[in-house]
């Protein structure tokens, strides 16, 4: 039911011009997890006239774990995906699970000329390691990664307007999200940033693609 009204806001939001923010964070986001997560991306995937216009989806403070990103890297994969916003979550994604949607990103075309926009990932959860910065940095052609501690990235969720403070396209969002699957369009992106912090980090270490 919460994926169907969450794909039925998108749907009715689809009727302005492109692209469509989905923001299913905020207080009642506790109740959004892996499942709802599942079913949300199948009715896209479903409906490909919809999944063409996501621009950006904001899930900070829900119940998502590492288990939602398998749907979150198909989604990728099938929409013009400019913004992902997972962080606070509760498990919450790890950096492997992090990882497995910069490597989609990156199988998608994120970064090159045939999807011109790196992908902008908000995982402010997630601490700046040396293990963190070297992913971060080895998928830097294809994702803008946003870590803990840094500068950068969003914070709350986007206002109607897409205004606010912290946010890639301004200067960064403040404030906490509504949930009930709100849906917006905005202009903004991340296009151009990048980089990581400090020059920490280097090489990956070794660390293979696929998590562990």
């Amino acid at each position: 039911a919460l994926a169907a009204a969450a794909l039925a806001a998108a749907a009715n939001a689809a009727a302005a011009p492109p692209p469509l923010t989905l923001n299913l964070s905020g207080p009642g986001g506790a109740v959004w997890g892996d499942g709802e997560m599942a079913a949300l991306v199948r009715r896209l995937v479903g409906r490909p006239a919809i999944a063409a216009l996501l621009g950006e989806l904001w899930v900070h403070h829900t119940s998502l774990s590492d288990e939602a990103a398998s749907p979150l890297s198909e989604l990728i994969r099938a929409s013009p995906l400019r913004e992902l916003h997972v962080s606070d979550c509760n498990p919450g994604l790890s950096l492997d699970g992090v990882e497995a949607l910069a490597a989609a990103a990156e199988e998608a075309g994120c970064g090159s000329s045939s999807r011109p926009r790196r992908l902008y990932i908000n995982a402010r959860h997630l601490p700046p390691s040396a293990e963190a910065v070297a992913m971060q940095r080895s998928f830097a052609a294809s994702v803008t990664l946003r870590l803990g501690g840094g500068r950068g990235g969003g914070k709350g969720s986007p206002s109607p307007q897409g205004r606010g403070k912290g946010s890639p396209a301004s200067q960064g969002r403040k404030g906490g999200g509504s949930g009930g699957g709100r849906a917006h369009h905005k202009g903004g992106s991340p296009a151009g940033r990048g980089g990581s912090p400090g020059g920490r980090g280097g090489g990956r270490g070794g660390r293979g693609r696929g998590g562990g």
